[in-house]
């Protein structure tokens, strides 16, 4: 398929989840690159020392490095069946250098695709907003035009855990490259939990007779918050508090399967004590303070509770350390190794 002038062609197949064709963040970011470079007789002629000095995303630290990650990507695009690369005479390359000429075509898959606006590609600053426009975009021309989805299954589109994939999600929405309509709060329940409709996502805003109660009410605890706290917060982080807050009251999942904190949700309502020691929590931290510290008080008796509250303080503590000492990030995530196998021998021998 040839590419329209001003946009590029991503077939719906790259981001649906357990698909044959389903893509990594960043090769889906290296594909959209090598598509928005495609002439319109539908073919990208390139190298990867070209692609890694025209990506307005660094796909690493230094050039060596990225001619490594991007022949690594190029490959596995290959691999995976979406692109053919060849010479100039068309000979199939499965070996190449950053400086030599590579030809490539796109491989038609069927199933439907978006038509993304290279001017909305350019938007993009990471590589995760990218994916997320996309993965919303697909759903663009069914029904109503949203994307219905729920935390666990932007964890299986991202190939990330739920955690990661909540603030990969949250920041592409606060980088207003897609816009969410908080789902609403049904009558019924399921084991003691109020049942929840699942978030639309769009690439367009919501307008006001589409927001639901609950983005309405975000939107107003943003502003008052921003408002009445002492405390410059940003949005994303007031709505990290609403999202993490919502992980520590909810009990169980759809199938009734008991579900319980991580260690890093431990992290964020440590640190969050860490950071209001001495100060006035807003109404928000204060009404999230109340419901994580209920759902601990009901966890005394878990022991995995206790293993994952100890390895939070021990990576707190590490956090607070790096800070006050001005140590680099390599250095941070080795004293927090260090520290947590220490105190995991000392429990071991009995100090």
């Amino acid at each position: 398929m040839r590419r329209r002038d001003n946009y590029i062609t991503i077939y719906n197949n790259l981001v649906t989840e357990e698909d044959e064709f389903h893509l990594t963040i960043e090769e889906l970011y290296l594909y959209g690159l090598l598509r928005k470079k495609e002439t319109l007789e539908g073919f990208s002629e390139t190298s990867i020392s070209f692609l890694g000095q025209t990506s307005e995303v660094l796909f690493a630290s230094d050039t060596q490095r990225i001619n490594k990650k991007i022949k690594e990507l190029l490959l596995n695009l290959k691999s995976k069946g979406v692109i053919n690369i060849t010479d100039t005479d068309g000979t199939v390359l499965d070996v190449f250098k950053p400086s030599d000429f590579l030809k490539v075509t796109f491989i038609l898959i069927e199933g439907g695709f978006a038509q993304i606006p290279i001017v909305n590609f350019n938007r993009c600053t990471t590589m995760s907003d990218f994916y997320i426009y996309c993965a919303v975009a697909r759903w663009k021309n069914s029904g109503k035009g949203y994307f219905n989805s729920s935390y666990g299954r932007w964890a299986k589109i991202l190939q990330l855990t739920q955690r990661h994939a909540i603030d990969l999600v949250n920041k592409a929405v606060e980088n207003k490259i897609v816009y969410k309509n908080i789902g609403d709060y049904l009558d019924n329940e399921s084991g003691g939990q109020k049942q929840q409709r699942l978030n639309q996502y769009s690439t367009n805003p919501f307008l006001k007779n589409e927001k639901s109660v609950q983005t309405k009410i975000q939107e107003s605890n943003v502003a008052n918050e921003e408002f009445h706290s002492n405390r410059i917060n940003s949005e994303i982080e007031i709505i990290q508090l609403h999202q993490v807050a919502l992980v520590f009251k909810t009990y169980k999942d759809d199938r009734m399967k008991d579900i319980y904190p991580s260690v890093e949700d431990y992290v964020y309502y440590l640190s969050l004590l860490k950071k209001l020691e001495g100060k006035q929590p807003s109404k928000t931290e204060k009404q999230f303070i109340e419901i994580a510290e209920k759902r601990i008080d009901r966890l005394q008796n878990n022991k995995k509770f206790h293993v994952d509250f100890d390895k939070a303080k021990i990576r707190v503590k590490a956090m607070s350390a790096g800070k006050d000492h001005m140590v680099g990030k390599a250095e941070l995530y080795k004293s927090i190794d260090e520290m947590i196998e220490n105190t995991i021998m000392e429990e071991l021998i009995g100090v």
